[in-house]
């Protein structure tokens, strides 16, 4: 009997744990590839404005490029990853939290099932 509490305690800590920090992952991946394409644009105006050859500073723009590229691809999958939890949770037996429909970013607890 003690066996089984601890379990159902150790998932019910589990799930808060991860519907708490699963939306400032979300957020800071949002915020890298917004920061990131901002920036490159910047890069790029900032060259012209100066009047500067456009293959001046093409090596660091080439990896900036590509760091914001794959900035975004982590934002994607994260999106990927959020949409799937609610079978996840389903396959263990939880009830996945559920987001505020108005995109507050809130999200309702999850709870054990069984």
């Amino acid at each position: 009997m003690t066996f089984n509490r601890t379990i159902v305690t150790t998932r019910r800590a589990l799930t808060d744990t991860l519907a708490k920090e699963f939306l400032p992952l979300e957020q800071s991946a949002d915020a890298t590839a917004v920061k990131g394409f901002r920036f490159l644009a910047l890069t790029l105006e900032q060259r012209a404005e100066a009047a500067l050859p456009v293959a001046a500073g093409e090596t660091a723009i080439d990896l900036l490029y590509d760091a914001c590229r794959k900035a975004y691809e982590v934002q994607a999958r994260l999106r990927q990853a959020h949409a799937m939890w609610p079978t996840t949770a389903k396959e263990v037996g939880f009830i996945a939290p559920e987001c505020d429909p108005k995109g507050s970013g809130e999200a309702t607890p999850m709870k054990i099932v069984a």
